[in-house]
Formats: structure tokens, sequence, C-alpha cells
């Protein structure tokens, strides 16, 4: 282990509770020990999810709707890489928390930048992705296809999978509601 390095965390003591809480039932005699452990096993995680070429997974998101247009900022970073995005799962929980979930699917440095902007966005309480590299492209998909004058191809060519839809986003392809996968 290097030289020992002290810095200071800011918390909001809704924050702060819970974490002691935590630690008691985790069985840390320090909070320090415990941020060390958390710190490592996000260093894990990403060293991980960068290994990969092709992303599968879920980006989980819980956050006040109500909080400096956050809904607006968070539809326009997903059109700018709707893309990737295979579905998302929008509840309102209460009043001003939503949960939404995005099922994510394509390169895997895209898909890592699209996580980490929605889940730094101003506003969430919690986010996390979930990959898997269990989410190799498949054989089926197109090749060669038309593709958006930005370079990107449409949803409907890129995933010709899909076997049933409800509906379509008529201005940027993303599905609304899948209804049978085919896999």
């Amino acid at each position: 282990m290097g030289s020992l390095v002290r810095f200071g965390v800011s918390l909001d003591c809704d924050l702060l509770t819970p974490f002691d809480a935590l630690c008691g039932r985790k069985g840390y005699t320090n909070r320090s020990e415990a941020i060390r452990d958390l710190i490592r096993k996000a260093l894990v995680t990403d060293s991980f999810e960068r290994t990969l070429d092709y992303s599968t997974g879920t980006l989980t998101l819980l956050y006040d709707h109500h909080r400096n247009d956050l809904s607006k900022k968070m539809t326009q970073i997903q059109h700018e890489d709707f893309d990737i995005i295979i579905t998302t799962v929008h509840v309102h929980l209460d009043h001003e928390t939503c949960l939404e979930v995005l099922v994510l699917k394509g390169d895997a440095e895209r898909v890592r930048k699209l996580s980490d902007k929605l889940i730094s966005c101003t506003g969430v309480k919690y986010g996390v992705f979930c990959g898997t590299e269990g989410g190799a492209k498949h054989d089926d998909e197109p090749t060669g296809t038309p593709q958006r004058p930005d370079g990107r191809k449409r949803w409907s060519e890129q995933n010709t999978w899909l076997c049933k839809l409800v509906g379509q986003c008529g201005s940027c392809g993303k599905i609304l509601v899948p209804l049978c996968w085919v896999w």
C-alpha cells in the first residue's frame, strides 16, 4: 500500500446518517475503511467495464424531476445517443422522485460515456450502470444499412431482432413499448 493521504468529504446529513448505519451493520470501525472499500469496488467495476468493446446493460437512475429542468436535460442527452438506447422505463415514485431504467447496447465506450453523463447530472440522487460482456453483436444485425447524416444507424435498422412494437418515436425512432424480443 502507498502512503496515506487525508482528504475531506462533504456530505448531506441525510446521506451521512444512513452511511454511518451501513458502516455499523457491515462491521466497519470507521468511515475511512468503508470509503476505501467503496472506492476499490468502483475501480474494479470500472476496470472490467473498460475492457469490453461491445456492451449491454441497464442504467438505473433515481432523480428529482423538479430540479433545474433535469427531465428536459436528461431527455436531450438521451436523444443525442438514441441509437444505443434499446428502451426506457420511467416510473413516478412520488410527487418529486422518478425512477428511470434504460437498456443500453452498443459500443462500450459510447455506453459508458452516456451512462456517466446521465449519472453525473445535478439532481440525480442515485445512478448505476450494470453491464455485461454477454451482449455481443448479433449475426443478424444488418451491416451497411443507410445511416443518418451524422453517421449513426436508425434504431429500426440497427435492431432487426425486435419482433413486435407498440410504438416508435417519430422524431428519433426510440422504441416506446417493446412487446416481444427475439434474441
